[in-house]
């Protein structure tokens, strides 16, 4: 059943979506609205699950490349679905695993050093099939923009897009810098002071590591994962297969994304298809006016394009460990 947000919880929610870290003090004063109702709005947020903290953390810095993997299993009983969902979840290399409905049933995020890491976890997942039915593409993700949700409101804070990509020196960080990351990704509503208790250091460490991390750029910043389902919108992905390298299409396509309203991600691929641009849908008829908006203002590059819809998010952006799962 769809949960609507009161006007002060929208309020809330465009002031905080770029940002998740801000204060009561800021927020009353970037809404208008009084301290014990901004705090009252953030906690019925979270309650609702309309939104989930996040840290958008750059993989490229340590010499991983984010895989985005979409296939199917057609043909497989419920339990065999199961299995191979949970062998997704429980991988700790994957940090996106999503059920779809559209050309493909799942997808997820592998981030690896080698190709031969992911040959490595699709040798995992055949073994839990009954029969040879994986039928996958994938590309590599060079490029992933988060957009400020148009929808929510207008926030007297500016908020401009959030990009994660190749970009200067690439850093080894340390095991314990590994193991803050891992914690911090998997729950990002701890307190920084509950956060250094459960790792067992000092906050001034622990604020001095975040800090540095910052500064490297492996830390990007610390959107909202807003749900948009909760919010009576219907989340829709279309692929697109370009004709050709033209970087003038891809400027302009992002360009495009940046302005359209109902736009929330632009991701730049190299692989099986070249974008993938995500949408908060007020209703499904919306998706074949914007397949359609595509073709009308770049017909020229576009070869194809596919969709996608999500029906569940399983993981979303934990950070990847280095020791994978047995078999």
């Amino acid at each position: 059943m769809t949960q609507l947000l009161t006007e002060p919880e929208m309020a809330v929610l465009a002031a905080t979506q770029m940002d998740w870290r801000l204060d009561i003090p800021e927020l009353s004063r970037l809404t208008g609205l009084k301290s014990h109702t901004v705090n009252y709005a953030l906690k019925r947020i979270y309650e609702k699950k309309v939104a989930k903290p996040f840290i958008l953390y750059n993989i490229h810095r340590v010499g991983l490349t984010d895989y985005c993997v979409f296939f199917n299993i057609q043909g497989t009983s419920k339990k065999i679905r199961d299995t191979v969902l949970t062998y997704c979840v429980n991988s700790t290399q994957t940090t996106y695993v999503a059920e779809l409905t559209g050309k493909y049933q799942y997808s997820v995020s592998i981030m690896a050093y080698s190709i031969f890491e992911v040959e490595r976890f699709f040798d995992g997942l055949t073994k839990r099939l009954d029969k040879p039915s994986l039928d996958l593409s994938f590309g590599i993700r060079a490029q992933w923009t988060i957009m400020p949700i148009k929808y929510l409101g207008h926030s007297k804070r500016r908020t401009t897009p959030l990009t994660r990509t190749e970009s200067g020196p690439v850093y080894q960080i340390s095991q314990e810098d590994q193991d803050m990351l891992a914690l911090f990704s998997r729950e990002p509503n701890l307190s920084l002071t509950k956060l250094a208790s459960k790792l067992g250091i000092p906050y001034s460490t622990l604020r001095y590591r975040l800090d540095n991390l910052e500064r490297k750029e492996l830390i990007l910043g610390y959107p909202l994962a807003v749900n948009g389902e909760k919010l009576g919108r219907f989340p829709f992905r279309v692929l697109i297969v370009a004709r050709g390298i033209d970087a003038k299409f891809r400027r302009e396509l992002f360009s495009f994304a940046s302005s359209h309203p109902l736009c929330t991600m632009f991701v730049r691929c190299l692989g099986a298809w070249d974008f993938e641009l995500n949408y908060d849908l007020e209703n499904l008829a919306q998706g074949g006016e914007l397949v359609q908006e595509l073709n009308d203002h770049f017909g020229p590059y576009i070869q194809s394009t596919s969709t996608v819809t999500e029906l569940g998010v399983w993981k979303f952006h934990e950070w990847p460990l280095r020791k994978e799962a047995s078999d």
